[in-house]
């Protein structure tokens, strides 16, 4: 048995309830009651299904739109069609066909019932390739869901559709111990269905482990990495630094040094945690040097740089040092960009350009602002909307508002829309009215 049966194992449950739910001709929508740890498997049952192993012939389509927005199931709308018209290019490759246009709708009309505008819209898409797909369902997982009545009302709205064929259907989390839809699913009898599968994910890493028949010394380090992470998920401080010299002393025997610079960096988020900061220093400056010395043929060796980096820039920042901070995302940057990493260089000039402002350093602060303006141009768009961009344009036009700051030649309202497109007002709003709701600091 391989040590990725462990991990298939629970795909499998996801999957057999999905059959299960596609297979009722009356059930539209699938409830899966979930623990927050368990999402990660949501993720990875769409990955394996969105694969070529997969002999699953549904296609699932994840969004994460929030569900604050008045305008969910437009932008639902206007998000699927984009994402479909991107996918076409893949399609070419294939030699498949890619002429098929969304059914014509006004704006009036997509406004007056966009959620049956959505579903009709994927009935179409499954029907032109239906030698393809049986199913094409939504995933419905929400950045952020502000008003549970609200989230409850914006799922009612797809049962308004006239049509709604078996071939589409909708995923959506119910995630415990909450469970907000509890008494809406029950509301729309047979045509929700729940399932509350059993993922065992503290169990996951014992069972993998114990898959692994091997013996020596790769066997013993990940025994004491398995119980490493168990340990700083239970907040066991003075076990995380027992086992922690012991993974680090069998790493250091046979010259594993990512594995050193692993090991550091769990034992630095676990005295973070703790609030011993000054240890949690320590820990990620020595997981940096560990990280230093890999082989450069290694290719670890620059993703531990740039993790551990920016960790250490991350527990200088919590300490108020905004000057070193700032000096250590500016060097993560530079890992990042080398790691051809867009994500993490716009997220390392982001926050080096926070620091700046909070240290008064303002010429840092816009060298940093154009840095990361210039990587968060080639980002994907879903990156670019469902990410910390809109959040830094936000901070950036307060930036530029600063007095004295007016006079630099800065546009806005055009950085916007390069960024983030010509809807650009939707993203900042939903940040902006996300600020108001937030506590006070």
């Amino acid at each position: 048995m391989s040590g990725q049966s462990a991990v298939m194992k629970r795909i499998n449950t996801l999957t057999r309830q999905w059959t299960k739910f596609t297979d009722d001709a009356t059930a539209r929508v699938l409830r899966w009651r979930l623990d927050s740890n368990a999402g990660r498997f949501i993720d990875a049952f769409l990955a394996f299904h969105g694969d070529e192993a997969s002999d699953l012939t549904d296609l699932f389509i994840p969004v994460a739109i929030p569900s604050g927005e008045d305008a969910y199931w437009p932008e639902v709308y206007e998000t699927l069609v984009a994402e479909i018209d991107e996918a076409k290019a893949d399609l070419a490759e294939l030699e498949l066909p890619t002429d098929w246009q969304p059914p014509k709708i006004d704006k009036a009309e997509l406004m007056a019932k966009p959620a049956a505008a959505v579903i009709e819209m994927l009935a179409s898409y499954q029907k032109y390739y239906a030698d393809l797909f049986d199913h094409v369902a939504i995933v419905l997982m929400p950045e952020s869901i502000e008003d549970r009545d609200r989230w409850m009302e914006t799922l009612d709205e797809a049962f308004t559709a006239h049509q709604w064929p078996a071939s589409v259907r909708i995923i959506v989390m119910d995630w415990t111990p909450y469970t907000m839809l509890q008494n809406w699913s029950e509301s729309k009898g047979k045509r929700v269905m729940t399932f509350s599968p059993v993922l065992d994910i503290q169990g996951l890493p014992l069972e993998i482990l114990s898959q692994l028949k091997t013996t020596g010394p790769g066997a013993e380090f990940r025994s004491l990495f398995v119980q490493l992470s168990a340990a700083a998920n239970g907040g066991a401080v003075q076990r995380v630094q027992n086992i922690a010299e012991r993974a680090i002393r069998v790493a250091l025997d046979n010259q594993w040094f990512a594995l050193v610079a692993a090991v550091r960096m769990v034992v630095g988020s676990t005295m973070s945690t703790s609030g011993d900061a000054q240890m949690a220093a320590e820990m990620f400056k020595q997981a940096r040097a560990a990280a230093h010395t890999i082989s450069v043929t290694d290719i670890s060796r620059v993703q531990m740089m740039l993790v551990s980096g920016l960790s250490e820039a991350g527990n200088k920042l919590a300490g108020g040092e905004y000057r070193e901070a700032r000096n250590m995302y500016n060097a993560a940057s530079k890992v990042a960009s080398e790691a051809k990493n867009p994500n993490m260089a716009f997220e390392s000039h982001r926050m080096a350009c926070f620091c700046a402002q909070q240290s008064g350093d303002f010429e840092d602060a816009w060298f940093h602002a154009k840095q990361a303006l210039a990587t968060a141009k080639n980002l994907d768009s879903h990156a670019k909307r469902h990410s910390t961009v809109p959040h830094f344009m936000t901070d950036l036009e307060r930036l530029a508002k600063r007095p004295g700051e007016q006079a630099r030649n800065f546009d806005f309202e055009r950085e916007c829309q390069q960024v983030l497109g010509v809807h650009y007002h939707k993203a900042l709003d939903a940040v902006r009215k996300l600020a108001r709701q937030l506590p006070p600091v």
